[in-house]
Order: C-alpha cells, then sequence, then structure tokens
C-alpha cells in the first residue's frame, strides 16, 4: 500500500518513468528487507541449536541419558521464532523421545528442515550410532567441535566479503549523487529522465541494470557465506 501510494505521488510529480522507477525499487527493497530479516532469525535459530548440542554433549558426559539430555537440548529451543514446519519437525522429535525407540527418533531428527537442519542431520547419524555400541556423548561431542569449526569457517567469510558489500553499496548509491551533482550543475537530468522519450528509456535501462547489480552482489555474497 505504501508502495502504491509513493508511485501515485511518482506520476503526479515526475510523470510515468519516475512511478515505475519507485515501483521497481519498492519491490527490490522490500524483498531484500524480508530476505534480510530472515537470513538473521535463521542464523539466531542456528546459534541457538549449536548452544542446545553444546548443551547435550556436556549432559551426556555428565552421565544423563541420551533420551533425557535430548530432551533437555530440544526444551531450549522451544522459544525460538521458528517457521510452523520446523516447530512441527520439533514437536515431532519430542514426541519420538517421549516413545523412545531408537528408529523413530532418528527419522525425526532427519525430517527436521530448515536452518536446523545441518545440526539435526548430523545429530540423527550419530544417535544411529548407538545401535553399534558407539557412545553417543563421543560423537556428539566430536559433532559440536565440528559445528563450531564451520561456524568459525561462515563468519570468515562473511568478513572477507563484508569490503566487496560494502563497496557495492557505494557504486550503487552513485548514480543518485550523479544525478543531484547534474541537478546542480542545472542540467536538469531529472526532466530529461522523465519528460523525453530517450530519457525514458535511458531510466528503464538504468533501473534494470542497477537492480540487477544488486541481485548479483547479493547472490554471491550468500554463495560466499554458505
Amino acid at each position: 500500500m505504501a508502495i502504491l501510494a509513493v508511485a501515485v505521488g511518482g506520476v503526479v510529480i515526475g510523470g510515468p518513468v519516475l512511478a515505475g522507477a519507485v515501483v521497481a525499487y519498492g519491490v527490490a527493497g522490500r524483498y531484500a528487507l524480508a530476505r534480510r530479516r530472515r537470513a538473521k532469525a535463521e542464523e539466531a535459530v542456528r546459534a541457538a541449536a549449536a548452544v542446545a548440542l553444546a548443551g547435550l554433549a556436556d549432559d551426556l558426559r555428565a552421565g544423563a541419558t541420551p533420551h533425557i539430555a535430548l530432551h533437555t537440548a530440544l526444551a531450549a529451543l522451544d522459544r525460538l521464532p521458528v517457521p510452523a514446519a520446523v516447530a512441527s519437525a520439533l514437536a515431532a522429535v519430542r514426541a519420538a523421545v517421549v516413545r523412545h525407540p531408537a528408529g523413530d527418533v532418528v527419522a525425526a531428527l532427519r525430517a527436521v528442515p530448515g536452518p536446523l537442519e545441518p545440526a539435526f542431520g548430523r545429530l540423527a547419524a550419530a544417535w544411529a550410532l548407538t545401535d553399534s555400541g558407539i557412545l553417543l556423548a563421543d560423537v556428539v561431542a566430536q559433532l559440536d567441535v565440528e559445528l563450531r569449526r564451520l561456524r568459525r569457517a561462515t563468519d570468515r567469510a562473511a568478513s572477507q566479503t563484508a569490503s566487496a558489500r560494502a563497496t557495492a553499496r557505494l557504486i550503487a548509491a552513485l548514480p543518485v549523487l550523479g544525478l543531484g551533482v547534474g541537478e546542480l550543475l542545472g542540467a536538469a537530468p531529472l526532466a530529461v529522465l522523465t519528460r523525453t522519450p530517450a530519457g525514458a528509456a535511458c531510466a528503464a535501462a538504468a533501473v534494470v541494470l542497477h537492480l540487477t547489480g544488486f541481485a548479483l552482489a547479493a547472490r554471491l555474497s550468500r554463495v560466499t557465506t554458505e
């Protein structure tokens, strides 16, 4: 609704060209903001899962039974803001823990989706090894070490791409700066872009290229840190 209102204002002020640019940037910005919030929420869930897994390893080393230790670890995840599918899968794991059959617990752990999938998938493999007489405490401790190492590697990758992301944001701001300088010099670039056919074509191409650059930079950042 807000984007539509701004678009109507853009039509009044600068015609359909400005309105189209406002809508394009508004939709792209809304999508980017939602994706950033989702990424932060998933990172918080992964961090909480790592803490719960470390607690599971500690409880097992202290002599707790696997089912009691896993139930305690799951309780630490109850207040996480997870999607409904993840919450349902966690409830299924808790139910399997209460019923006790090892096969049910392994299947339930493997069915947990989303940001918890890597940790719980490895935990399911570790749980399955207990049928072979391997101590779960030792396997979970190694799993905890592995996930901590993976987290450190992800953090290093994110820090290494921080400068590239900052450069991309700076470059993205240059067109706006150029328009401002042009207006100050009296060249009236906004009038050319919004009131002439050639300017409208240039504005449309610029918006497409600009948003494509944003998308490529975001994709490269995700690939590097995944």
